[in-house]
């Protein structure tokens, strides 16, 4: 089983990485509205905390792509999450799970996981998944190392 903790997480630290999104694109309305709606930290804390797994270098984003959006243009520099211990394939699953139970529903050309489970790491080398996009988003070429 793996280990949940809820942390203070800035958003720069975050990878947003496409494999991980089971919708097509971020809904524009619920978007807007879950930015209206955390006009302040306070408000944007009353929202359910989106879910990270955490593989020792990398915190890929498993739930809450809206959330993270809205706090993202918002300005905020970080949220609470519920960071889970568990490697980029468990947050792939846990991403497909998350989303059947709340949010959004399914529209056509969402859910594209047999595309993300195709070039997942659990088919070729744990090393080549989006690197390049996992290091654009947290500005790291490799744990700990910024760009400046």
């Amino acid at each position: 089983m793996s280990q949940e903790r809820i942390q203070e997480l800035e958003l720069a630290l975050i990878v947003t990485d496409d494999e991980l999104k089971v919708r097509v694109e971020i809904d524009p309305r619920t978007a807007q509205d879950y930015y209206d709606a955390m006009e302040t930290e306070e408000e944007m804390r009353k929202f359910p905390k989106p879910t990270v797994y955490f593989d020792g270098c990398r915190y890929w984003l498993a739930d809450g792509q809206h959330r993270y959006w809205a706090a993202f243009r918002r300005g905020y520099k970080s949220m609470a999450v519920n960071v889970v211990e568990g490697s980029h394939d468990e947050a792939i699953l846990a991403a497909v799970k998350l989303n059947l139970n709340h949010g959004l529903r399914f529209q056509e050309g969402d859910f594209p996981v047999r595309q993300a489970m195709r070039s997942s790491p659990m088919r070729t080398s744990p090393f080549m998944f989006t690197k390049a996009h996992s290091e654009a988003s947290t500005g790291q070429f490799r744990c700990g190392a910024r760009r400046n």
